[in-house]
C-alpha cells in the first residue's frame, strides 16, 4: 500500500477511540468539509519497493499507474518462465516499471549535478525534462506481450511499437492532462530525444541505463542469486554528461566494471538458464504452430479501437496459460507440448555447444567456433532423419545465441537469432577530470576487455522425453566419431 508523503497533523490517532473520531469530524468541518479531505489525497505518495525502498509517485503518475493499461503489467512476469526454475521469480513488469522510473529520476538529478560541478557539459536541470523522463520510464514496457521477451518478435510483435501506440492512444488523455505531449513521451520510450539533450534518451536506453540497472538488481533479488548485485548507489553518484552523452566519472570506474560483469553473469546463469530456455522454446513451438490469427492477439492498429484495446487488456500471462490449458487435452503433438508446460516437464537437452567444445578441448586445433559447427552439423543430421525416426518436427527444439564481436554487441550480452546485425557500437565511456579525456571502459578494465571480445555462442538441442532416446543415439554416435579421430 502506498504511504502519504508526510503525516497529516489534522488527522489524529484513533488510539483514544470515540473522542478522536469527534475531533476528526470537527477538523474536517473546520478545513472545509469532505471536499477538502479528498483534495489532500492529490499529492505525492510513496510506494514501498523491495529493491529500492520508497519510490516517489506524483499525482499524475498515480493516475497513469491506476489505469487498466498499466495495471495489466501486474500479470506479465518479468522473467517469463523463469519462475519454473527459480520459484521466487514471480515478480512482474509492474514493479520493474516503477523501479526504472525511480532510477531514471535519480540518474538525471545526479548526472546534472556532477555536470555542473565538474563542468563537463553545458546541460542543466529542467523540471519539465525530469517530468517527461519519469513518465517515459514508467511506460517503457507498457506494451509487453505475455511472458515478456520469451514470445516477442517470433510470436508477438515488438513491445516498443505497442508501447508507443498505447501512449499515443488510450493513455494520451492522462499524459495531456499532466501537460505533456504523448508524442514526446513516445519518442523517449523509443530512444529518441532532443539532439541537444540526448542524455535523456540514454538514461532509458544505453549501456548505462535505468532499465538495466533495475532489472539486474530486481531479478537478482527475486531469483535469490547474487550475480546481479552491484554498487548501484556509487554508480549513480558517478554519472555525468559529456557532449550530450552519459559517461562515468573516474571514481565510478569499479562500480561500472561491476555493473557490466553482473550483467554478463546474469545472462549466463539466469536469463539463458537451460531449463528456462527449454520452456520458452516449447511455448514458441506451440504458438508458432497455431493457425494464423487463431491466438486472437490484437494488432498494433487495433489498440485504437475499444474492442481491440479490451482484448489486449486480457492478453496477459494468465490468458496464454489458459490457451495452453485448453489445448493440453488434445492428442496432437501441439497438445502434448501444452500439457508438458502445464505440468512443468521441459524438453530434455540432448547436447550443447559446450559439450562439443569440451570434447575438442585437448586438441591444439580447436577453436571457439568448434562447438557451433558441431551443433550445426547435428542439426542438419537430425532434421534429415526425423521422418525415418517417426519424430515430429515439434518434438525437437534448437536453441541458439550468436556470438557477436564487440563492435556489434559490447560487453557480451548474447544476441538471439532475431537481433539486427546493424546494431551499433555503443561503448561505456569513463571521464577523467584530471586530463579532461574520455576512454572506453574496455581500455581501462582488463575484465571488461575480455568480455568485449565476446563469448562463445550458446547452442543447444532439446527433445521431447518420448523421443529423446532415439535422437540421443545419433548424438552418441557423433561423439564417438570425434573420440576416434583423436
Amino acid at each position: 500500500m502506498p504511504l502519504t508523503a508526510r503525516a497529516n497533523p489534522a488527522v489524529p490517532s484513533f488510539a483514544n477511540g470515540r473522542h478522536s473520531i469527534i475531533r476528526l469530524v470537527k477538523n474536517i468541518s473546520r478545513d472545509g468539509g469532505l471536499e477538502a479531505l479528498v483534495m489532500k489525497k492529490d499529492r505525492t505518495k510513496f510506494f514501498r519497493d523491495p529493491v529500492h525502498g520508497f519510490i516517489e509517485v506524483r499525482p499524475y503518475e498515480r493516475e497513469i499507474i491506476d489505469s487498466p493499461v498499466f495495471q495489466r503489467l501486474r500479470k506479465i512476469h518479468q522473467l517469463s518462465f523463469g519462475s519454473l526454475v527459480y520459484h521466487g521469480a514471480e515478480h512482474s513488469r509492474f514493479g520493474h516499471s516503477l523501479g526504472v522510473m525511480h532510477l531514471a529520476s535519480r540518474m538525471l538529478q545526479n548526472a546534472l549535478r556532477n555536470t555542473s560541478e565538474f563542468e563537463t557539459d553545458s546541460a542543466s536541470y529542467d523540471e519539465t525534462d525530469e517530468k517527461k523522463l519519469r513518465v517515459a520510464a514508467l511506460l517503457h514496457d507498457v506494451g509487453h506481450p505475455p511472458f515478456s521477451h520469451a514470445l516477442e518478435k517470433s510470436v508477438f510483435p515488438k513491445h516498443e511499437n505497442y508501447s508507443s501506440a498505447l501512449i499515443k492512444g488510450p493513455l494520451a488523455s492522462l499524459i495531456e492532462k499532466a501537460e505533456m505531449n504523448p508524442r514526446e513521451i513516445s519518442s523517449l520510450v523509443q530512444g529518441i530525444s532532443d539532439p541537444k539533450k540526448s542524455y535523456l534518451a540514454k538514461i532509458l536506453s544505453s549501456q548505462l541505463d535505468a532499465d538495466r540497472m533495475d532489472y539486474l538488481m530486481r531479478d537478482s533479488h527475486y531469483t535469490g542469486v547474487m550475480y546481479g548485485v552491484f554498487d548501484l548507489q556509487r554508480l549513480i553518484l558517478s554519472i555525468t554528461v559529456r557532449s550530450g552523452n552519459l559517461v562515468v566519472l573516474q571514481k565510478g570506474l569499479y562500480a561500472a566494471d561491476q555493473f557490466l560483469i553482473s550483467r554478463f553473469y546474469m545472462y549466463e546463469q539466469v536469463y539463458l538458464h537451460r531449463v528456462k530456455r527449454a520452456f520458452e522454446g516449447m511455448a514458441r513451438l506451440f504458438a508458432e504452430s497455431a493457425e494464423k490469427g487463431s491466438l486472437g492477439y490484437p494488432s498494433e492498429k487495433e489498440l485504437g479501437s475499444e474492442t481491440g484495446l479490451s482484448r489486449f487488456l486480457t492478453c496477459d500471462d494468465e490468458w496464454f496459460m489458459n490457451t495452453l490449458r485448453d489445448q493440453s487435452s488434445s492428442e496432437t503433438v501441439r497438445g502434448r507440448i501444452a500439457d508438458q508446460i502445464m505440468r512443468r516437464i521441459p524438453y530434455k537437452k540432448i547436447i550443447g555447444s559446450d559439450d562439443i567444445r569440451h570434447i575438442y578441448a585437448k586438441r591444439e586445433s580447436w577453436s571457439e567456433d568448434t562447438g557451433r559447427s558441431g551443433i550445426d552439423f547435428l542439426r542438419k543430421t537430425l532434421t534429415d532423419k526425423l521422418e525415418e525416426l517417426h519424430v515430429d518436427s515439434l518434438e525437437i527444439l534448437y536453441d541458439s545465441y550468436r556470438n557477436l564481436p564487440f563492435i556489434l554487441r559490447p560487453y557480451s550480452k548474447p544476441a538471439g537469432p532475431e537481433s539486427p546485425e546493424e546494431e551499433s557500437y555503443s561503448p561505456l565511456l569513463v571521464y577523467d577530470e584530471q586530463t579532461n579525456s574520455l576512454t572506453p571502459i574496455e581500455d581501462i578494465s582488463t575484465a571488461i576487455k575480455s568480455l568485449s571480445v565476446g563469448v562463445p555462442r550458446i547452442s543447444r538441442i532439446y527433445a521431447a522425453r518420448d523421443v529423446h532416446g532415439k535422437l540421443n543415439k545419433i548424438v552418441d554416435e557423433y561423439k564417438k566419431s570425434i573420440d576416434s579421430e583423436q
